[in-house]
């Protein structure tokens, strides 16, 4: 027993010292790592916490630097989404937020309008100017400053980091994104990121010699006026770097094909030529795609009222010619020219009641008045075209293009899956390149058109191949992989957008009742414009020292007496059109102009507005009458006012297309801040206050300290 016990002794105390051993060491790591803590050397702390993870005050102050002088705010419902190409600078490693602000073209105003509230007035529009004048400690071109922010828009930021990780775990759950035209976008913008560094780091291991520099200088002076050598060095050098890079890219671009595997098969990309059979036959089974409707070419001297029409008639039967008399009257596009009409008008371009008086008509016979949807037309018939089949050698050309392209349709699908080229071992399908023609803007693709054309579109892919290779062997992916990840968030976001919110509403989904419910509450935004129809008289009051000069009195006396022995002919009688031919020193003046009311520069008092002289003097005509001649900014006016239309309002038929649109926006952005409200509530965030003060102290002071 005594034995048992000594024993038992011998174990406990072994436990005991091990235990103890144990708690020193644990004391021993407690103190080092007090001593050692990042919260005392970085001062990090958490800011925030919510269920997918926390954010620490480095973490914030990271998040600002990389967005700055962007917004701080998810990029949802900015980007493009699937399908949608960017355009970004990447070589100033672009963010999400470049590519939110390149798809919308917002102004940095916009954007600091948002979360950071009034504290960035100012200095978010000279995004340039900020970042060159304004130092920053804690933001590296940085062109907001941070100095003024309070708790309140950190907090801001904060809700925005959690939101934006909260819409990337919705992409993952839902598996948004997957579709390969997304993934497609993906790859080619990722490895335009690093093809765009390879570019970057040519340019910056090109110097040019002094000489080089020196002789640009000496043959530039006059562009560069009174900059000196030193002054315009970098200018000149980074112009002569760009024209090294230039020439480098070739060279650089052969020595990668010579150094690379590449293997060719274009003969399959070769339609086979349509025989002369072949396509006399399509043009006899395709015979109604070649057929020439009943045309006519015209001149026209078109009216707004029957008055105007019935002198315009009048002249005609007095023997005045056609042209001469509908650049007298006529209004519209085709008055210059005389009233022609330079192509021909079909069956079915125009009106039932158009084509009834026109298509009757001879070559050389003219109508009689006649009105089409309140308007007034004169209309002469130039040239008739009958309706007939083009013959098949007018036609050979275009049948044998229709032949070529299905037969390179049907080799493109007899051929999908065999290799095209191969790079490097990797391969390269007819599908895969079908692909790739198919995603070229279609006014683009007449420069790939044909054999020739195809193979020089497998030539850019192979060197778009090579660049992305060499790239990736440079490990410029790895050095950009973060901005490939924020890109990539970016356009999972958009695709999110495209998916959940405007996939989801479209003008389908919107009743009329709707639109008419909007019309009735926004009515007042609907007014129709007082209208007039004039024409007018314009004298120059002309100084003869030269346009900057102010026109002397006698100038003024002598602009003035024409204008008012101008008025004097037509009150007595003469036409107002001969008047201002005479007269007015512009040839149009004549027509009948549309003038719509509007104001000009408010008044002293900013709820009023001042009626534009002008138009005070327009719009206080009757119908039919002359004004008397007036002043107005070194010319004198005489307006005859031929027609005036009352204020109104546009008819619901005709903006309820329009309307609907609207409340298609409206409702996409409610269905978006539905979803992230219920994203944010599901984030659970808790915001610690304490620790967001103490940054924005502590932040502030080094800021101070550096300005």
């Amino acid at each position: 027993n005594q034995g048992e016990n000594h024993m038992k002794y011998f174990k406990i105390k072994k436990i005991s010292l091990v235990l103890f051993f144990l708690l020193g060491l644990v004391l021993v790591f407690i103190i080092t790592g007090c001593i050692n803590s990042p919260s005392l050397q970085s001062e990090e702390v958490v800011v925030a916490q919510f269920t997918n993870g926390v954010i620490t005050s480095d973490q914030l102050t990271a998040y600002i630097n990389k967005l700055s002088p962007k917004c701080h705010t998810p990029v949802m419902s900015h980007h493009g989404g699937s399908g949608e190409s960017c355009s970004m600078d990447h070589g100033t490693s672009a963010s999400a937020m470049d590519a939110a602000f390149e798809q919308t073209g917002e102004t940095m105003a916009d954007c600091c309008s948002g979360e950071h509230g009034p504290e960035h007035s100012g200095q978010c529009n000279d995004k340039a100017g900020s970042v060159e004048n304004q130092a920053c400690l804690e933001h590296e071109n940085c062109g907001i400053q941070h100095i003024n922010l309070k708790a309140k828009d950190y907090k801001g930021i904060v809700k925005a980091m959690v939101l934006e990780q909260m819409l990337l775990e919705y992409v993952k759950e839902n598996k948004i994104g997957q579709e390969e035209n997304t993934q497609n976008l993906i790859k080619y913008v990722s490895e335009n990121v690093y093809i765009q560094d390879t570019h970057l780091s040519m340019e910056e291991s090109m110097k040019p010699a002094e000489s080089e520099i020196r002789k640009y200088y000496e043959e530039n002076k006059e562009y560069f006026g009174l900059k000196t050598l030193n002054e315009a060095r970098g200018e000149i050098s980074k112009i002569l770097q760009r024209k090294m890079h230039m020439g480098y890219m070739p060279e650089f671009l052969a020595e990668l094909n010579k150094n690379a595997f590449i293997n060719k098969n274009l003969d399959i990309l070769t339609p086979r030529e349509p025989t002369d059979y072949e396509m006399l036959s399509y043009y006899r089974e395709h015979r109604t795609e070649y057929e020439e409707p009943e045309g006519i070419i015209i001149r026209q001297i078109l009216t707004q009222d029957i008055q105007s029409a019935e002198q315009a008639q009048g002249k005609l039967r007095a023997g005045e010619d056609f042209e001469s008399v509908a650049e007298m009257y006529s209004e519209g596009s085709f008055a210059d020219s005389g009233g022609e009409i330079p192509f021909y008008i079909i069956r079915g371009d125009r009106s039932d009641v158009f084509e009834d008086h026109v298509f009757t008509l001879r070559e050389g016979d003219t109508s009689s008045i006649f009105e089409d949807e309140g308007r007034y037309f004169i209309v002469q018939v130039i040239e008739r075209r009958e309706r007939r089949v083009m013959e098949f050698e007018e036609v050979a050309d275009s049948v044998r293009e229709s032949l070529i392209i299905e037969n390179e349709r049907k080799l493109f699908e007899d051929n999908a899956q065999r290799t095209l080229f191969t790079v490097n071992n990797r391969s390269y399908t007819v599908e895969d390149f079908k692909q790739q023609y198919d995603n070229i803007p279609y006014g683009a693709r007449a420069k790939f058109k044909g054999p020739k054309g195809k193979e020089k579109l497998v030539d850019l892919i192979i060197e778009y191949e090579l660049l992305v290779d060499d790239a990736r062997h440079k490990m410029f992916d790895l050095k950009n992989e973060e901005t490939v990840q924020d890109i990539t968030n970016a356009i999972l976001q958009g695709t999110l957008y495209e998916t959940e919110i405007v996939g989801k509403i479209n003008a389908d989904d919107i009743t009329s009742e709707e639109a008419m419910d909007f019309y009735k509450k926004n009515k007042k935004n609907f007014t129709k414009p007082l209208r007039a129809v004039v024409s007018y008289i314009r004298i120059p009051i002309l100084s003869q020292e030269g346009k900057t000069t102010m026109p002397s009195e006698d100038a003024f006396k002598l602009a003035k007496g024409k204008a008012e022995e101008a008025y004097e002919m037509i009150t007595e009688g003469i036409e107002f059109e001969e008047v201002s031919r005479r007269y007015s020193v512009d040839g149009w003046s004549t027509r009948k102009i549309e003038m719509i009311e509007e104001e000009s520069l408010p008044l002293a008092s900013p709820t009023e507005n001042q009626i534009h002289p002008l138009h005070e003097v327009v719009f206080k005509l009757k119908d039919g009458e002359i004004s008397k001649p007036f002043e107005f900014q070194n010319n004198y006016f005489i307006f005859k006012l031929w027609e005036k239309s009352e204020k109104g309002y546009y008819d619901f038929e005709n903006l309820e297309q329009g309307i609907k649109q609207v409340l298609v926006i409206e409702k996409r952005k409610e269905l978006e801040e539905t979803l992230k409200n219920e994203l944010m509530e599901k984030s659970q965030l808790s915001v610690n206050e304490r620790a967001l003060k103490s940054l924005v102290k502590r932040l502030a002071k080094r800021e101070q300290k550096t300005s």
